[in-house]
């Protein structure tokens, strides 16, 4: 179906994916009876009577962004670094729908009536006992992280042979946003206790989560250009 849509199609999915995921956990977050989101992870809006709603994020967002990987590889294609770059963010929307598909368990509180903290030797909000559909899930969280944040090394690594003071500025966006993607899931690792969380893991895990976001919209916004300078060319 992908190799049937136009290219710049497949390109525009880098930004309705990412606005729409991010756009999404902020609406239900600031308007969820009971929902803290300075404090609890944005994977617990998929529970409770309102949770299909981010489920649908997940899944829609997700296949959205794997389709702008495809779009990637295939103006990438000549480019072994940006081929795998392309890879990655396959990988990653297909991770979301996965975290959609797999809902976690209940936790830090949420929804309304559950305990507050998690059990001694819990992994980053989830609980000590977990069900096997919460570790799946906890498995796609990591896959996107690990993910986009490679991709911003890889993407900063390309950058290296480019010239130019937009295409220097890019390589240290995405490096930086490696940084922040990384940086907010190793704090929330190294800052979960025996009491669970700490007070501010939704917005740590919500800082990690847009700036990967960010990254892919403006890829895509890169793209869009590029591929619009050719097409009167052609």
């Amino acid at each position: 179906m992908a190799s049937r849509l136009p290219t710049r199609t497949l390109l525009l999915g880098g930004i309705a994916g990412p606005v729409l995921f991010v756009g999404a956990f902020l609406v239900e977050g600031a308007t969820r009876p009971g929902y803290d989101p300075i404090r609890q992870y944005v994977s617990l809006l998929s529970l409770g009577g309102d949770g299909w709603a981010q489920v649908a994020a997940f899944i829609v967002s997700g296949c959205l962004i794997a389709a702008f990987g495809l779009g990637l590889a295939r103006i990438w294609s000549r480019r072994r670094a940006g081929h795998w770059i392309a890879r990655l963010v396959v990988v990653i929307g297909l991770a979301l729908v996965w975290s959609g598909v797999f809902a976690p368990d209940p936790a830090q509180g949420y929804p309304p009536g559950m305990p507050q903290g998690a059990a001694p030797g819990a992994l980053n909000g989830i609980p000590s006992n977990p069900t096997w559909h919460a570790l799946l899930h906890f498995l796609g969280s990591v896959v996107v992280s690990t993910g986009l944040a490679a991709a911003g090394v890889l993407t900063a690594a390309r950058g290296t042979r480019w010239r130019g003071l937009a295409a220097r500025a890019w390589t240290v966006c995405s490096l930086a946003t490696a940084a922040i993607v990384l940086g907010g899931w190793i704090s929330e690792l190294l800052t979960t206790g025996s009491s669970g969380p700490p007070a501010t893991a939704g917005l740590l895990q919500r800082i990690s989560i847009v700036a990967g976001m960010q990254w892919l919209v403006v890829t895509a916004l890169i793209e869009l250009r590029i591929v619009g300078f050719r097409r009167p060319a052609s």
